[in-house]
């Protein structure tokens, strides 16, 4: 059954939804990952940090864990269906029985420190209005009441603002008389927006944090314990320091890997509901290809847009859902500080080999942007790279520390997607930002072995991953010209003229003493070079393509028209007649 013949599906798709309450009271469809709460009860730490790349469900996860623990919620209803219920008594019997703070720091990515921490005291301001039965309470201190009026009515002084965690903390132990659950969702995202503007933002921000968490996370009677959440490990000696019973998972470890991201039984069993089934080894392709400790996944920000587009009738204009929600800061950076040996160890990933890399688990964000190097780490930790596999020297049947490597690749399509788009921004960049004097001197003479050499040498030289789709030499060649404006030249892409769309048209600004219309077009065997220049010829004059120049007077004299065909790295010209 296809997805136009299909009945209506039976559970609407959660787009954008993060609410776990709202998930399951709306009967949206839903991967059950509450068995999360059972493994972070059996292995509790008072701190634990879970890492994991943007739109995997942390933040959905977060108000699970709200939802499960929160005293101040009768939640038997939502969870009577779940895998939870089933785990066993002794796990149910810490539901609704703590009190619980749950902030989220994603809203604090400004461009200043002053903009970010007001985004912040803004998330403080709604968990105290949450909360504010505490300023009635005859358990709670007339302090504490006192700073909850100035965090909910006024802007704090700089004090509260750092104190705001722990005090609310310490109230709701009073209040309770029960330790509190401290869940902190995105906590990286200040220090990225932080460390991208300047190094004051970004020095007051890990000391604004550093002492934050300190006060709530550091020998705080008041705690049973904290779940924070983020893209990046930063290093402990960051903003964690002196927390002992501190544990980390990230994407490497292999507890905790099924509840972040979509198993491929849980893709299969949302494919089948909605009919859509046929499509499984496309959704694979692209979405698929995550490791996570030893669990595959899938994104499943893409592959729930994918199954809403297709279960509507809508045939996806684009599938890499995952690339349009946000900017992909991270991988134009790399591209901005990568040298060379980087940039050609990108190639190989997108020609579909590996990289065999050693990782640091923690860093700063100087040493992940100082050394170019470390930006391999922040492309795997944050889902643009995958490992294939890992492993760690042993000697005398003992693992020797710092010597574990993993090896990566990128993971599927959807990201493949956006290297290559990052990587064409670059090589566009690198080929717009030369004059190119000798092939220019060469198309103006007709001297077409001249512009095969010059050409043949920047395919070869610039780059050594070639798409071999037509648009990307459409655009290297719209990049190799670029530079001809600055000696008064148009560059036209796409024209319309004639009978049809030409390539590229070239001609003079300033007077009718040269124009030149180039048509190119792709082989797959190098034997085919001669006779595609002469089929892009015969394409000029069939379409009358010269027909916008002879419009705007440029002579028949004057009119140079080019062949110019590719075959990976090679290329052949040929002027006609």
């Amino acid at each position: 059954m296809n997805a136009q013949t299909q009945t209506a599906p039976r559970r609407m798709l959660p787009i954008g939804i993060e609410n776990f309450e709202e998930m399951v009271t709306k009967n949206f469809w839903y991967a059950d990952k509450t068995l999360l709460i059972k493994d972070l009860l059996d292995n509790q730490a008072k701190v634990r940090l879970i890492t994991r790349p943007r739109r995997f469900g942390k933040t959905l996860n977060m108000s699970m864990l709200q939802c499960f623990f929160d005293c101040t919620m009768d939640s038997q209803a939502l969870f009577k269906d779940l895998a939870i219920s089933k785990a066993g008594d002794e796990y149910l019997a810490h539901m609704n029985q703590y009190p619980v703070i749950f902030l989220s720091l994603k809203e604090a990515k400004k461009l200043t420190f002053e903009e970010s921490i007001t985004a912040m005291m803004q998330e403080f301001k709604k968990e105290y209005k949450r909360h504010d039965y505490l300023l009635t309470s005859d358990k709670t201190n007339g302090y504490f009441k006192q700073i909850a009026q100035t965090v909910i009515d006024r802007t704090p002084n700089d004090e509260v603002k750092s104190g705001a965690l722990y005090l609310l903390c310490d109230a709701l132990y009073q209040h309770w008389g029960k330790k509190v659950i401290i869940l902190l969702d995105e906590y990286d995202v200040p220090l990225e927006s932080s460390y991208s503007a300047d190094d004051s933002y970004y020095r007051k921000m890990v000391d604004y944090l550093r002492g934050m968490m300190g006060a709530a996370l550091k020998t705080n009677n008041s705690l049973e314990f904290a779940v924070i959440t983020g893209c990046l490990r930063i290093s402990k000696e960051s903003i964690f320091t002196g927390l002992n019973n501190f544990a980390v998972n990230t994407i490497l470890n292999n507890q905790l890997s099924p509840y972040f991201g979509l198993t491929n039984d849980e893709v299969t069993a949302g494919l089948k509901e909605y009919g859509l089934l046929e499509h499984e080894n496309l959704v694979q392709n692209w979405y698929n290809g995550y490791l996570f400790g030893n669990t595959r996944v899938y994104n499943p920000w893409s592959v729930i847009q994918f199954i809403s587009d297709m279960s509507n009738g809508e045939q996806p204009y684009d599938l890499a859902y995952w690339a349009n929600t946000s900017s992909n800061d991270i991988v134009r950076t790399f591209f901005n500080k990568a040298g060379e040996n980087s940039k050609a160890q990108i190639e190989t990933l997108l020609n579909g080999g590996t990289l065999i890399k050693s990782l640091r688990l923690s860093l700063t964000y100087d040493e992940i942007y100082g050394n170019p190097e470390n930006l391999w780490d922040i492309l795997f930790f944050t889902g643009y790279l995958t490992m294939k596999q890992k492993d760690m020297k042993i000697e005398n049947n003992i693992p020797v520390p710092g010597t574990s490597w993993l090896e990566l690749e990128i993971p599927n399509l959807e990201v493949k997607a956006i290297y290559l788009l990052k990587f064409k921004q670059w090589f566009s960049d690198t080929i717009e930002n030369v004059l190119h004097e000798q092939l220019y001197q060469a198309l103006f003479s007709g001297d077409t072995l001249a512009m095969t050499k010059e050409l043949n040498g920047m395919l070869i030289e610039t780059v050594s991953f070639i798409d071999s789709a037509e648009n990307f030499y459409h655009g290297f060649m719209v990049g190799v010209l670029s530079s001809l404006s600055k000696m008064k030249y148009f560059v036209k892409s796409n024209r319309e003229t004639g009978k049809g769309r030409c390539d590229i048209i070239v001609y003079s600004s300033t007077n009718k003493s040269y124009a030149a219309i180039l048509e190119l077009k792709v082989c797959k065997e190098q034997k085919e070079l001669a006779a595609s220049c002469d089929e892009a010829l015969a394409q000029i004059e069939r379409n009358n393509y010269q027909a916008e120049l002879e419009s705007m007077l440029f002579t028949k004299e004057n009119i140079h028209k080019f062949g110019i065909a590719f075959c990976g790295k090679e290329c052949a010209v040929r002027m006609g007649v």
